[in-house]
């Protein structure tokens, strides 16, 4: 396959006065959506096998193919964003898989943990689809450091956003020492760690969550669950379509916390000077 290449059609469509949001596995590219109201230009980047329904427009890229990936460093070195999100999807890194199906539904363990704190990249008797899913993972992970290095580069906001007990957060951590690159992982170990239960901004449940982002620019976003509300429930249901795991529900996030994120980002950007 030819390396693709960010062709004139594509830069027409930047325009050098507005300033430049990147949102990568952005689903259903709500941030993007809010960021676009407050006057951002933004580009939502999903892979062609998106099962949200995006907000804004799209661009239909896979970053854990190589040459989609050049593509992606082409625009983010010309269009020079003030800030990239990155949402990668926890499927592998999920902690939920550890936890018993409900006794209803039979008391027997769900879909099989595929990581450990001693096999962050994968357990090593991993076959079939478990082995393809967890080493296309991987390679999305690596994906996502490679272009976390151009963001330092750029000087750009960066945040990630992933369940707090993710097992993604340590194997982050190990992908960013293989680089050996000792200012990039000093950059890294900079970054902060913010934690909130979803709940507090807008969502159904309770699910904690980090953001690891650049210094002061989501420190507001810190909370706890206020406690003065009911949650939806965590448990497996059946349905028409078999089992439902209402984890997958909360992939998408709720508006309220998308306008609170663009609200710090616009904040963050005009003390970097951005008009």
């Amino acid at each position: 396959m030819p390396a693709l290449t960010w062709n004139k059609a594509m830069q027409q469509q930047f325009h050098p006065g507005s300033p430049t949001i990147f949102e990568i596995c952005c689903g259903s590219a709500g941030l993007s959506d809010a960021l676009r109201r407050l006057g951002f230009q933004v580009y939502p980047v999903d892979h062609s096998a998106n099962r949200h329904l995006p907000k804004v427009k799209v661009f239909v890229l896979d970053v854990s193919n190589s040459n989609q990936l050049m593509l992606l460093e082409t625009m983010l070195h010309h269009c020079k964003p003030c800030h990239v999100h990155l949402g990668l999807p926890c499927g592998t890194c999920s902690r939920a898989r550890e936890k018993p199906m409900p006794s209803k539904l039979g008391g027997h363990m769900g879909p099989q943990p595929l990581r450990s704190a001693e096999h962050l990249r994968g357990f090593p008797h991993l076959a079939g689809a478990d082995k393809i899913k967890v080493d296309l993972a991987n390679q999305l992970y690596k994906s996502a450091i490679r272009i976390l290095q151009i963001c330092m580069a750029l000087g750009c906001l960066v945040s990630i956003e992933n369940p707090a007990r993710s097992w993604l957060w340590a194997l982050l951590a190990v992908l960013v020492k293989d680089t050996n690159d000792q200012l990039f992982i000093s950059w890294f170990a900079n970054l902060e760690s913010i934690y909130f239960d979803a709940c507090a901004h807008g969502s159904l449940r309770d699910k904690r969550t980090k953001l690891l982002a650049t210094q002061g620019v989501f420190t507001s976003l810190a909370a706890d669950c206020p406690q003065n509300h009911v949650h939806a429930s965590w448990q497996p249901y059946k349905s028409d379509q078999g089992v439902i795991f209402p984890t997958a529900a909360e992939a998408e996030y709720p508006s309220t916390l998308c306008k609170r994120m663009a609200d710090c980002v616009l904040e963050a950007s005009v003390q970097m000077g951005v008009q």
